[in-house]
């Protein structure tokens, strides 16, 4: 690992893995959910992120502007984003030591109903083509 290893430079790394050996969907989700953690933390070397630092940018980004939660779904996908970076960080000797630590995912929210046939065909009406084809 180059002690001089941002983690701007880390994330844009694990990103170019994913693009070449993910979906797009897949490289999408990441690039999106680190790119706040790439704005609030880029600069710093990926040796001196502390856990502190991961805590704040989570209490950051896992809350809306008026202080409200995000959803249990946006929180976890926040997480695993992080979890994801340190485990690719650390397989390609990038890291040499954990920096995400340890947090709570909570449980992501379940589907009480499938829509009804004609909820669906309204769902599609005001969707683009590309989710359309996908549903």
């Amino acid at each position: 690992m180059s002690k001089k290893t941002t983690v701007s430079e880390a994330i844009a790394k694990f990103l170019d893995w994913i693009k070449m050996n993910r979906s797009e969907n897949t490289f999408k989700m990441y690039s999106g959910r680190l790119k706040a953690l790439g704005t609030q933390l880029g600069a710093k070397k990926l040796k001196d992120v502390e856990l502190k630092d991961i805590d704040r940018y989570l209490q950051r980004v896992n809350k809306w502007p008026n202080g409200a939660d995000k959803a249990p779904d946006t929180v976890r996908a926040n997480i695993v984003a992080g979890e994801q970076l340190e485990k690719f960080c650390m397989k390609a000797g990038i890291a040499k030591r954990k920096f995400w630590g340890d947090h709570e995912k909570p449980i992501g929210r379940e589907r009480d109903r499938l829509p009804t046939p004609e909820e669906v065909e309204k769902i599609k009406a005001l969707s683009s083509q590309e989710f359309n084809r996908a549903y």
